[in-house]
């Protein structure tokens, strides 16, 4: 069976949302379900790693400070991605 396209995947919705450690990296990154990279922009979701809803202290800071100002955004309308405190 062929693997799915990067298309397909959008289309299907099958991304994760949450804290994942890609291959080669060495922190954790926060992947959200409608975009294929990371919230930092440097790792690509590829759906091969588990995905955690909760912080951790090593995890990209620029992927933290990122989620934070999205939970910030969506704090007034009581949607939150996942508790997070730096």
């Amino acid at each position: 069976m062929q693997e799915p396209s990067i298309k397909e995947i959008l289309r299907e919705g099958n991304l994760s949302e949450g804290w994942g450690v890609p291959v080669a990296s060495n922190k954790r990154h926060y992947f959200r379900a409608t975009r294929l990279t990371s919230l930092c922009g440097k790792w690509l979701n590829t759906c091969n790693f588990p995905l955690e809803r909760k912080c951790d202290p090593d995890d990209c800071p620029t992927c933290r400070e990122r989620k934070a100002a999205l939970d910030d955004s969506k704090n007034s309308k009581g949607d939150r991605l996942g508790e997070c405190s730096p």
